[in-house]
């Protein structure tokens, strides 16, 4: 029986032999651990995957902006928009108004103006923001979001005067709903 190869039919019977179990060749033995082992392998690399399903994803802890941050984005957000839209509302009259040409804030009427309108901006786009960019990517969304404010300001100011500017406020509103929708929180449930 050397060198040969075992079959079924000539596999001793149960019990037949002094322990009862059948002849195995090294090379199966062998088989047996290495498939043993990767099974083992398996498991545990399966076992940690569902164990990570469960367990909360650090990337969305370190995602949630908190409150200070996010009233300082709005608050240096509205600074710079009101600037911009005093800037662009200052350039864009007409030749019969009386400050057509001068140079924006030189008048000293414009800052309580300027000051009401960050005010106003700040708080409004503070408590949208709240809602909104609570688990997006801060700069990113900033950027965006006043991106599409100054070309909203620079776009419309031209035509519609003051209107203009404070179209701003809903284009920047519905681009903070869009990218609520985008950069939505971690799921619950």
């Amino acid at each position: 029986m050397r060198g040969e190869v075992t079959t079924k039919s000539s596999l001793p019977k149960a019990g037949a032999g002094s322990s009862g179990s059948p002849p195995v060749h090294q090379a199966d033995r062998a088989w047996s651990i290495v498939a043993a082992r990767a099974s083992c392998h398996t498991r545990a690399m399966v076992q940690t995957d569902m164990t990570d399903v469960g367990a909360p994803d650090p990337r969305n802890d370190e995602s949630v902006n908190g409150l200070l941050a996010l009233a300082v984005a709005s608050l240096i957000g509205s600074a710079v928009v009101a600037a911009w839209g005093v800037c662009m509302v200052t350039w864009s009259l007409p030749e019969t108004d009386g400050a057509y040409g001068q140079i924006p804030f030189t008048n000293p009427v414009i800052y309580p103006v300027y000051g009401t309108l960050v005010l106003f901006a700040w708080i409004a786009t503070f408590v949208v923001t709240i809602f909104t960019l609570r688990h997006a990517p801060l700069v990113a969304s900033f950027l965006c979001t006043m991106g599409v404010a100054l070309v909203t300001i620079t776009v419309a100011t031209p035509f519609f005067g003051f209107r203009g500017a404070l179209a701003a406020f809903p284009v920047t509103l519905a681009g903070l709903v869009y990218l609520r929708l985008k950069y939505r929180g971690p799921a619950k449930g």
